[in-house]
This record gives C-alpha cells, structure tokens and sequence, in this order.
C-alpha cells in the first residue's frame, strides 16, 4: 500500500502532505507519512474527504490525532525558528 500511494499520489494524500519529492530520503520519508494516512483511511473506513475532521470516538480520535494532524504538522517545511544550524540554548543541534 505504501508505494501503490507513491505511485497514485491520490489527491488527499498530496493536500495534506505535498508531491513526492525528488530526494531518496525524502521520498522515503514522504512514502512512510503516506503510508501512514492510508492505514488511518483503511483501518477506520474514512472516506478521503472526512480525513480533516477530528472524529468524535475518542479512541479513533486518538490515532486520528497520530495519524492525520501529526503526517500533517511532520510534513510541515522548517520555519526559520527551526533551522537546522541553529543551537536554541539546548545544548544541541536541531
């Protein structure tokens, strides 16, 4: 199922997450987050254009919460608070 949403791109999956990119990383990181709204879609038979809507069950909500609203902030480009170079007072590198 994971390459069949690579391959289809259906329209749900780009608005939510964009076009495949380019980079082997990427991809592969983009065909996890696909992957991930189709086994949300399948396991709880939500039709592609309810994806958005916070579901009232609380256990669906849940993995509604990890599924959709988390693919969504994931696929979500860096602002420029989070750049990658910069050291936040952690200690670390982000």
């Amino acid at each position: 199922m994971a390459f069949d949403a690579a391959i289809r791109q259906p329209t749900h999956v780009t608005d939510l997450i964009g076009a495949p990119p380019g980079r082997p990383g990427d991809l592969d990181r983009w065909i996890a987050l696909a992957s991930r709204i189709e086994a949300y879609r399948e396991q709880w038979s939500v039709p592609a254009d309810q994806l958005r809507e916070p579901p009232v069950d609380s256990i669906q909500h849940r993995e509604w919460n990890t599924a959709i609203r988390a693919v969504e902030l994931l696929a979500e480009p860096l602002g420029p608070a989070l750049e990658p170079h910069l050291d936040h007072g952690l200690g670390i590198e982000l």
